[in-house]
């Protein structure tokens, strides 16, 4: 190993990564098994799909579920993401497998990098910031890779106001009052959902309490 890489460990094991990537081990796996076109996905995309995340940071703050210290981090993170950083580091070729798995993780891992970094972190390590147990909280692919798309289509629009970072979030509000008082009751516990298939056995399935489930709060549904 050279110092032009770093060393990251996940359930798949052990990958060589970029050292001053922004993203991670899964990010990197995608890149080198689907080297198809060299055709990334739009610009537009991206930003629904930080909104997304944004949205998500936003809702699991006001729930409970996330610390506010971690929360504030991932929305500063994502906010850049929004307005144009590290276009650079979203590297997945835009034909993939699955549901668009690699690219909710190139996400899920440039965000929770960059948050670490703003909290005065080490990119990398996956502290205090945590790609898929924080950033990807409540979510899965099938939920924001459809939802993203959607997003994206109406902030083309003239008339959309989807292009204002905390738009999405707001949509959440109506709802968020009884499902916070269902979890701290503990009739529902927080659904736990995952983007690394290793460790969540099938990814992206619909559990009770996620975010397809008339239960979770409408920012974090996916697209009907």
């Amino acid at each position: 190993m050279t110092s032009d890489v770093r060393l990251e460990k996940d359930s798949l094991g052990t990958m060589e990564v970029p050292a001053h990537a922004y993203y991670g081990a899964q990010t990197r796996r995608a890149e080198l098994n689907f080297p198809i076109s060299d055709l990334r996905l739009p610009k537009r995309f991206l930003r629904a799909l930080a909104q997304i995340k944004r949205a998500a940071a936003e809702v699991n703050r006001d729930l409970g579920l996330l610390d506010p210290h971690l929360a504030d981090a991932i929305i500063r993170a994502a906010d850049e993401v929004i307005a144009g950083r590290f276009e650079d580091q979203f590297v997945v070729d835009v034909f993939q497998t699955g549901s668009g798995t690699s690219t909710n993780m190139n996400m899920n891992e440039v965000i929770a990098n960059r948050a670490i970094e703003l909290l005065g972190g080490q990119i990398g390590t996956k502290h205090p910031v945590h790609p898929n147990d924080h950033v990807n909280l409540g979510q899965s692919s099938n939920d924001t890779i459809p939802t993203a798309l959607q997003v994206a289509a109406q902030a083309g629009h003239p008339r959309s106001a989807a292009a204002r970072p905390g738009a999405l979030a707001g949509s959440a509000r109506p709802q968020e009052r009884g499902v916070l008082a269902d979890y701290q009751d503990g009739a529902n516990p927080p659904p736990r959902r995952n983007a690394d298939p290793a460790r969540a056995g099938v990814s992206g399935l619909p559990r009770p309490g996620g975010p397809c489930h008339p239960a979770a709060p409408a920012g974090l549904r996916g697209a009907q």
